[in-house]
């Protein structure tokens, strides 16, 4: 099928490269470099999401490895349907069982407070009785539908990446080989339906002892005519050309199919406003689009993906990874409405221009300087009025806060490329192993200097050099709050 977009993959590995090297060197000494790569890449979230509470987890019941892996795949799978109810079902008869101490129930406070954060289970033994509540829910078909089966047709519609594999055995389809992110990018935006021709056979695959057709149906193009169809070699076929092939009795148990699947998704797609009021920080609606902010006070750039948990009942098959905009600004959230399906859920972020245009020589940004007419939150060169303006004035004001409280929290940095040979003791660089020049590094600092060498405070060694260049790091910007206050005759200056 199609190919990934080669700049988009290649984004997403040096990202997923960063955080696997930032974890690595946050715990080395305390568990090897080999065991944290094999955690990374159980990680079902494809993006390291899990792989800190994994690590930390592993260091507490080493020998248990492989039911964490379990255990964190299990959340993985069942996070995004995941409600109050199942929490309650769960975890409130843990609570008055005999000998629950007030160490366990405060564990089951934290949990049905953030019950989609992985932070909210100490460890995988807290999540044991949530996967096996989900495992006996689970239908026996849950794998995927058949739709229809005679002497020689049988068409399934695949619901999991192994039912894909499975079904599609002997092919050559992206969705039916060993990286998942393939099928979940195809049902992210539709279904997929395989037709099986029992009798048929395959010129080269002798082995199969039949013939396979695929077939994805986008929600936006859900014609007959605009299907995309796929040989069992992966080569696409004219819609028009399967419609004549493929007997129509067939088409017609996919058709009812996707009928299903459009109104089940219909039934899903209404937005909650009352919803929205007790679980966002503010949102207005324009058109068919609803505008979201999301509200960070309690969580930090590791953790904020998690703060977007509860609007994915809308998109299941696609993660908000709101922590790639901490370089870009504030992250928001959006919604639009399709008639007979859910709603589009995609992401943006108020630029952090404003505040980064407004930095003085000392790092810092003034408050009072973001609010004055005509730059600041009020420049006509950024995002944040257009998309603010429509907001009542107190709701304007505590997303303004919590832009400035993300903001400080992001620890912005301000570098200068320097040659190696102009570095001294005491200077601190980004330094990212294995010489790369792109991604998040670490800050270190130099702790000797030597005459062609540099020692950093990791241990780590780089050349010296009028050659060599690094980015020395000249500190974190700040947003400071310039309100004068005396007292004592003191003037005090408050770092928000």
């Amino acid at each position: 099928m199609m190919k990934e977009n080669i700049k988009y993959t290649l984004l997403k590995h040096i990202l997923n490269e960063g955080r696997l090297e930032d974890t690595i060197a946050k715990y080395a000494g305390t568990l090897p470099e080999g065991v944290v790569r094999e955690l990374s890449q159980n990680d079902p979230s494809g993006n390291n999401k899990y792989l800190d509470w994994m690590v930390k987890t592993v260091i507490q019941v080493p020998n248990e490895k492989a039911d964490i892996i379990t255990k964190i795949k299990c959340f993985h799978d069942n996070n995004a349907r995941l409600t109050e109810n199942h929490i309650n079902a769960v975890y409130t008869p843990m609570e008055t069982q005999r000998g629950s101490t007030e160490e366990h129930k405060a564990v089951i406070a934290k949990i049905k407070k953030a019950p989609k954060d992985i932070n909210s289970y100490p460890s995988h033994h807290w999540l044991k009785p949530l996967c096996e509540y989900f495992e006996e829910q689970k239908p026996k078909t849950a794998s995927r539908v058949k739709l229809y089966e005679d002497d020689k047709w049988l068409v399934v519609a695949p619901l999991t990446h192994q039912a894909s594999c499975s079904y599609g055995a002997h092919s050559t389809w992206c969705v039916s080989t060993s990286n998942s992110s393939y099928f979940s990018q195809y049902m992210g935006n539709g279904i997929l339906v395989f037709f099986i021709d029992k009798k048929g056979s395959h010129s080269t695959k002798t082995s199969a002892n039949v013939y396979k057709f695929a077939v994805h149906i986008n929600f936006d193009n859900p014609s007959p005519d605009r299907w995309n169809w796929y040989s069992m070699d992966d080569t696409p076929t004219d819609a028009r050309l399967m419609m004549n092939l493929v007997p129509q009795s067939l088409m017609n148990v996919a058709k009812k199919y996707l009928d299903d699947v459009l109104k089940e998704l219909g039934k899903q797609s209404s937005v909650d406003e009352k919803e929205l009021n007790d679980k966002s920080l503010a949102w207005y609606r324009t058109g068919n689009r609803y505008i979201i902010f999301l509200d960070y006070t309690n969580y930090t750039w590791t953790n904020i993906n998690t703060a977007a948990d509860w609007l994915m009942k809308f998109n299941t098959n696609r993660p908000v990874d709101l922590s790639r905009y901490k370089d870009s600004g504030y992250p928001f959230v959006t919604l639009d409405i399709r008639a007979g399906r859910l709603p589009s859920l995609n992401t943006s972020y108020l630029a952090w221009n404003p505040v980064l245009n407004l930095r003085q020589p000392d790092n810092t940004v003034l408050r009072s300087a973001l609010f004055a007419p005509n730059q600041g939150f009020n420049g006509n060169y950024n995002n944040i009025g257009s998309n603010l303006n429509n907001l009542p004035e107190d709701k304007r004001g505590l997303v303004y806060e919590n832009y400035i409280n993300l903001f400080n929290k992001s620890e912005f940095v301000k570098t200068l490329r320097i040659r190696t040979n102009e570095l001294q003791v005491g200077d601190v660089i980004i330094f990212r192993p294995h010489g790369r020049t792109y991604g998040r590094g670490e800050n270190l600092s130099v702790v000797r200097v030597a005459e062609k060498s540099l020692v950093l405070s990791n241990g780590s060694r780089i050349a010296r050099s009028a050659s060599s260049t690094k980015e020395k790091v000249t500190g974190a910007v700040k947003i400071v709050d310039d309100s004068i206050r005396t007292e004592s005759r003191w003037i005090r200056t408050r770092i928000i």
